[in-house]
């Protein structure tokens, strides 16, 4: 039997950025900082089901540069990202694809969040520049999709997002 359910979701983030910089004896600094705030809201309009998610986060910034001899230059830097999640990922009820095969959203999804740090080394070469580049990435709370088969019927396979994964990358 296929379902529907009528649904009702809303989501809003409150942001502000703040950037600072400068320079000073071939030294250069530029940091910023954005705080958000968010809030999500479903509602299954034909059951009781309800999902509420509010938060305050900081997502800092921050890039050094220092001038070497000869136009050379080095870089640092370090941003903290979010990646939230789709809507079609957060519905809240089986969606039936064919007779062995159902999605189902996951309200309960949190976002990923990501963490990069890069340094580099710039050297002028004629009308180009010549860049060597370092990074270090992480992120937590990565959304996968996952495959089971159902407990009551195993002919059915459910699919559903789910917050299981962590990467580290580095280059």
């Amino acid at each position: 039997e296929r379902s529907s359910h009528p649904y009702y979701g809303t989501q809003s983030i409150h942001s502000v950025y703040a950037m600072f910089g400068t320079e000073y004896q071939g030294f250069g600094v530029q940091a910023g900082l954005r705080p958000e705030y968010g809030h999500r809201f479903i509602d299954v309009l034909d059951t009781t089901q309800t999902w509420q998610t509010t938060s305050w986060e900081l997502f800092p910034s921050l890039g050094l540069s220092y001038k070497l001899p000869h136009e050379q230059q080095l870089t640092a830097s370090y941003s903290r990202r979010v990646e939230r999640p789709e809507p079609y990922q957060l519905v809240p009820f089986l969606t039936w694809t064919d007779e062995h095969n159902a999605q189902r959203g996951n309200p309960d999804l949190l976002s990923s969040y990501g963490n990069s740090w890069e340094a580099g080394y710039e050297l002028p070469f004629g009308s180009s520049d010549l860049s060597l580049q370092g990074y270090w990435r992480t992120t937590s709370n990565m959304v996968e999709d996952v495959t089971r088969r159902d407990a009551a019927d195993m002919t059915l396979l459910l699919h559903y997002p789910d917050n299981i994964g962590q990467a580290r990358d580095r280059g």
